[in-house]
Order: structure tokens, then sequence, then C-alpha cells
């Protein structure tokens, strides 16, 4: 269920809350998405969850707005807090370009739900309005799921494609174009 980010005054958490109640019976997870920033739109959504999963992209800006989300969120004493890093690199990992997924996870202090692979198939597959089977990100979702539906700790490998020999190549040459 998406939140809106516009000012609505007639929907207040308490609303928000006895939707999720009534869905609740139906579903086994239900998905509250947060407008940008943590305005009454956050407020609104994070009031009827009884868990969180802060999405961050691996950018300093990002940790830091992660890091004042956190502190909100400890005012709702949800259930669990758990991480997904979006928008991996596994070139630029290697490379030294990029956060490592580790130094992530201790900044955040979260459990790592997943990792998910910058991909241009998805952008491609979601302007067109389906999520195709082939897309390198599949397995990486499915992964997440996993860890959040049975507690595992499986992670996608952003870097296998760009290990050994070839990889090295595939690195170099995506560094120029």
């Amino acid at each position: 269920m998406p939140s809106s980010s516009g000012k609505i005054e007639n929907i207040s958490s308490s609303n928000i809350k006895n939707v999720v109640n009534i869905l609740d019976s139906s579903f086994d997870y239900i998905l509250l998405d947060c407008p940008a920033g943590v305005d009454a739109g956050f407020h609104r959504a994070v009031f009827s969850a009884t868990e969180a999963i802060i999405v961050v992209t691996p950018h300093l800006s990002s940790l830091r707005d992660a890091s004042k989300v956190l502190t909100l969120l400890n005012q709702y004493h949800l259930e669990a807090k758990g991480l997904v890093i979006n928008r991996m690199r596994g070139d630029m990992l290697l490379n030294g370009e990029m956060l490592d997924i580790q130094d992530i996870v201790r900044t955040i202090k979260l459990p790592l739900y997943g990792v998910i692979p910058e991909d241009d198939a998805i952008s491609s597959s979601c302007s067109v309005g389906n999520f195709l089977e082939s897309v390198e990100s599949t397995r990486a979702f499915t992964l997440l799921c996993e860890n959040i539906h049975n507690g595992s700790k499986k992670v996608y490998d952003c870097t296998y494609k760009y290990r050994g020999v070839m990889g090295y190549i595939k690195r170099s040459i995506k560094k120029r174009v």
C-alpha cells in the first residue's frame, strides 16, 4: 500500500491502521511504502506498522537519511527492523569505488535482509509494466523474500560476474564506457 506524501487531512494514522487491520486476516504480509521524507505521510504509514525494512543505496547521503529514519522508528517500538541495500554495483564494489556491504551494515546497525544489484533490466521491465523472469535481479529479490519469510541470511552476490580474468575484463570495459 503506498502512502500519500501529499497533505490529506481526511486520512489519519488511525484510518490507515484500520485498513491494515481489515487486510491483516487476508494476507501474510502487508507492505506499506512510506513517501520520501519524514513528514506526516511517513508517520501515518509507520503508525500502522509492526516491522520496518530500511532501504538504502550505497551512498553516504542515503546512510545519513537512514540514520535519521531509524531515530524516528525507535519511537514506534516496532517488533523488528531490517536493512536492504539497493542499486549495488558489483564492478564498482570490487574496484573499491563504492561503499562495502559490511561497512553499510556496520553503519546502519541492522540485520541485512538483502542486496539488490543495479540492473538496467529492472527499469526496462517496469517501463513496459511487467517483471521479466530473465532479469538478473530476480535471484536477488527471491533471496530477499526468503530471508524475510524464513529468517534465512542468504545474500545475493553482485560481484560474481566481475570476478576472475573475464570479470576483470568486464570491469575494465564498463569503467571506460
